[in-house]
């Protein structure tokens, strides 16, 4: 072999190594950390919502909304396509639980009396569980793939209006099909109270 040759296959060897560690540590490390902080600007917005008077901090509705948001800051690293299917796995073998978190919330979404608040607190709750999905979706490649197929239907469907509509509406209607959104904030409810 020339001199050359071996030269090539050694820049080759380091390129291909330093893409592996990019692929596989620093970017799965960047989008957790992406995902943290939109979480953490959501949470912030409801707590700025709060203190402006709008509702009480003891509220149950904003306490257990806090809680989800706080579950899902320290369960982001588990909020993987592997981990959820992990847990669907267990959870109809052990028998499914309660999902007594989805249920207090609605429990206390009816206590809040002013239909304005109701609404923001649900919007509220809905940036955070959008936030969930986008992680749990664009960090698996077989999602991401499934994505790609309902995109490319609800773009023909509709005829070519929008991409970005279209992928939106797809991912709204494909998770609830491959995992109960429930399932991920009972998960983070409950990591959030260990």
């Amino acid at each position: 072999m020339q001199p050359q040759q071996l030269v090539l296959i050694f820049g080759s060897c380091v390129n291909l190594i330093l893409i592996l560690i990019l692929v596989l540590k620093l970017w799965p490390s960047y989008r957790l950390d992406v995902f943290r902080q939109r979480v953490f600007a959501v949470r912030d917005d409801l707590f700025a919502y709060a203190a402006s008077g709008k509702i009480g901090f003891d509220d149950p509705a904003y306490r257990l909304l806090r809680q989800a948001m706080n579950g899902f800051l320290r369960y982001g690293h588990n909020l993987t396509l592997y981990r959820v299917c992990i847990t669907l796995i267990l959870w109809n073998i052990g028998g499914r639980p309660k999902t007594q978190w989805a249920e207090a919330w609605t429990l206390s979404l009816k206590g809040v009396k002013d239909e304005q608040v109701r609404k923001d607190l649900q919007q509220f709750h809905g940036r955070a569980l959008v936030l969930a999905a986008h992680r749990l979706i664009f960090g698996s490649p077989v999602l991401l793939g499934v994505l790609a197929l309902c995109s490319l239907v609800m773009l023909a469907q509709s005829g070519w209006t929008g991409i970005k509509q279209s992928i939106g509406r797809a991912a709204e209607k494909m998770l609830p099909h491959i995992v109960d959104p429930r399932l991920l904030e009972e998960e983070a409810a409950r990591l959030a109270a260990a």
